[in-house]
């Protein structure tokens, strides 16, 4: 089984083989709170019952791309990792997975101000209801798995993005 991408971007953001610059150092710091954040969500979800309370899932999970988003902006990750002994594959799976995982936090920010700008109309009769997903029992923890991604699109010129 693969190691999780938070515990593999801790082992290596303190390997020896880094500079401990600053940056690197504050950096640190925070990718310690976000394995601190994926043991809480590890621990939240317990797939033998029938549904999980998801708002404090939802809730830990956007702390996690809000953590890793800030990540992405104070760390040039793929330059702090160049001088490394580290796997270049793996050099190139953590910067870009910092960099996709923050741009969810991007993405979001952007849908909000859209939302809230008065000449974007797709956004005036949505309603927000807390919700529970139901898991089937038959999902072992080893069998689940949850796939997703966003694509950056063209900027229009007021600035919201939209499709091509």
């Amino acid at each position: 089984m693969k190691r999780p991408f938070i515990e593999l971007l801790y082992d290596t953001i303190h390997s020896p083989s880094i500079k401990a610059t600053k940056v690197v150092k504050k950096s640190r710091r925070r990718v310690e709170d976000l394995q601190s954040l994926f043991a809480s969500l590890e621990s939240m979800t317990d797939l033998d019952t029938e549904t999980i309370e998801a708002e404090g899932v939802i809730e830990v999970i956007g702390e996690i791309v809000k953590q890793i988003h800030a990540l992405s902006l104070a760390l040039d990750l793929s330059g702090a990792l160049q001088a490394t002994t580290i796997d270049p594959s793996l050099r190139m799976y953590l910067s870009d997975a910092v960099r996709k995982l923050g741009g969810y936090y991007s993405a979001a920010s952007e849908l909000v101000c859209a939302a809230r700008h008065r000449a974007c109309r797709l956004f005036e009769s949505i309603e927000i209801e807390p919700f529970q997903i139901p898991v089937p029992t038959s999902l072992s923890r080893s069998h689940g798995k949850v796939h997703a991604e966003i694509q950056q699109r063209a900027e229009s010129p007021s600035g919201y993005s939209h499709a091509p």
